[in-house]
């Protein structure tokens, strides 16, 4: 009677905690952090019907009459950049930027954003017609939304 009772209490109290432990178990294998998405680096432009995806670091200036047709939950269909522009060009417009700017080794010059406030419409900085994440120096940060 004892040896059944006995092996009962060993294997319930083997189970019985079945959560994680508080401290993850080193095997000897690297964390891997997960890669960064598309998804993740990217901001949605939306019109109500149509959507497009642009990197983040590709707005450059983002008026407060355009803060809800940014980021927003995806409605409607998926178009590519070069039709939603086409289609949207009455609040968006571009900016091209050199390939040294499209690659971090140079800021947008603020000489470059006296346009931006003028025409009040979101300003995406573009290079070969695409949408590029630009670097953006201390100056302009004012003035950019993203």
């Amino acid at each position: 009677m004892k040896i059944p009772f006995l092996l009962l209490t060993l294997v319930s109290s083997t189970f019985a905690d079945t959560t994680a432990p508080s401290k993850p178990i080193a095997l000897g294998i690297a964390k891997v952090e997960p890669k960064p998405t598309t998804a993740r680096k990217s901001v949605v432009l939306h019109d109500g019907i149509h959507w497009t995806i642009v990197p983040t670091k590709a707005v450059l200036f983002l008026p407060e009459a355009m803060l809800e047709k940014v980021d927003a939950k995806p409605v409607g269909k998926l178009l590519p950049w070069s039709e939603f522009l086409a289609k949207n060009a009455s609040w968006i417009t571009t900016d091209e930027v050199t390939f040294d700017q499209a690659a971090g080794n140079q800021v947008v010059p603020s000489s470059q954003t006296a346009a931006w406030r003028s025409q009040e419409k979101l300003v995406i900085a573009v290079h070969h017609n695409g949408p590029v994440p630009v670097s953006i120096g201390k100056d302009l940060q004012a003035i950019t939304q993203r």
